[in-house]
């Protein structure tokens, strides 16, 4: 179990990837602009924010969708597609999953930020 409670996850074309918060002084390492960094169940770090991504299936509305759960649109990407935004990045998390799971929602996935490594 890690300091947020519970599992934490988000889904990959289908397949659950598991993320634990990298921890430095009991707290979640976070940088400037609120991005806090996790470790993927392979070893890779990648940072999240409270931002997350969703895509409408046809004849789904969106802001019915808004009163049902806690978000804020941040962009319309395209007339399906939608950049959102939760309070804060464990919120954003959770919803991108309970969002998964809505009849509604073809995917939901948080805005992930990969690290990469110079050569």
């Amino acid at each position: 179990m890690n300091l947020w409670g519970g599992e934490l996850y988000y889904y990959q074309k289908s397949k659950k990837i598991f993320i634990t918060p990298i921890i430095e002084n009991n707290k979640i390492i976070v940088r400037s602009n609120s991005i806090k960094f996790f470790k993927t169940n392979d070893n890779k770090v990648i940072g999240i924010d409270n931002k997350f991504f969703l895509k409408l299936k046809k004849n789904c509305d969106i802001y019915l969708l808004k009163q049902k759960y806690n978000f804020k649109i941040e962009k319309n990407i395209t007339s399906k597609l939608y950049l959102l935004k939760a309070i804060d990045t464990k919120e954003s998390i959770k919803l991108s999953i309970k969002l998964k799971n809505d009849k509604c929602i073809e995917y939901a996935h948080p805005n992930i930020y990969k690290t990469y490594k110079r050569r």
